[in-house]
């Protein structure tokens, strides 16, 4: 496969459905990740809701689509995950807010809650 893709095997079979795809990175350790589980109870209680004041904010992590995008983009970047991450799924918002909180910690301010 690798001669004819350029794809390593594990990536070949799990293009065609043969292996299950990657599951993205856990997230860090620690201080990041009590601080994203803090704000996402905040924000939302864990739930895939939309904002309630209607900013267009939604998911669990209450992101805005264009935030989502570009902070999933930098942790694919770092981790060199390529499989999806959906800002409706507790755990990726989980592993890439952590992940941003931890490796960026100016972000924090893009969450507007207090006490985490």
């Amino acid at each position: 496969a690798m001669a004819s893709t350029q794809a390593s095997a594990r990536q070949y079979l799990a293009s065609v459905g043969e292996l299950a795809p990657p599951v993205p990175p856990g997230p860090p350790y620690g201080a990041a990740v009590a601080r994203a589980r803090c704000i996402i109870g905040k924000e939302s209680g864990g739930l895939d809701i939309p904002n309630r004041q209607g900013s267009g904010a939604t998911g669990p992590g209450q992101y805005m689509p264009s935030t989502w995008a570009r902070h999933t983009a930098l942790y694919r970047g770092a981790t060199g995950y390529q499989g999806p991450l959906s800002l409706h799924s507790l755990d990726h918002v989980t592993a890439v807010m952590s992940w941003i909180l931890a490796a960026q910690p100016s972000v924090r301010r893009e969450w507007t809650v207090s006490g985490c």
